[in-house]
């Protein structure tokens, strides 16, 4: 099983962001995990992050949908604006069931999965397995 270098968990729930942290260590699916509250959050991470040579930009990251300040389509539609790495994979995560009108306009920001809350092992081992 192919072990990710960087997880960026974007989420505003602590409690689920504990469960997806744990998740991922225990799974052993990323050297390192990142984790921030909300989209702006995320964004800001990334434009600082992303030009350091310290640190590359994630291979994968975990987004929920529903939050507030900027909610995850928001995030999606100024993260395309500036993203530097074609190889990495967005995955939404959400406490509820994806609509159909979600899924498409989520997939049109070129998101690869969709995971229903919480996420476990098997769910994140399957998102990995299809990045090999």
């Amino acid at each position: 099983m192919k072990r990710l270098d960087n997880v960026l968990i974007v989420d505003d729930d602590t409690i689920s962001n504990y469960i997806t942290e744990n998740v991922v260590r225990g799974a052993n699916a990323s050297t390192h995990t990142i984790t921030v509250k909300d989209g702006r959050q995320a964004l800001n991470f990334l434009r600082h992050q992303c030009n350091e040579e310290d640190f590359s930009c994630p291979d994968l990251i975990i987004l929920d949908i529903n939050m507030p300040l900027m909610d995850g389509v928001e995030f999606l539609e100024q993260y395309e604006r500036f993203k530097n790495s074609n190889r990495t994979t967005v995955v939404a995560l959400s406490n509820s069931t994806f609509s159909e009108p979600l899924k498409e306009k989520l997939k049109q920001h070129h998101v690869e999965s969709f995971i229903e809350k919480p996420l476990t092992a098997e769910k994140i081992l399957n998102v990995i397995e299809k990045l090999e």
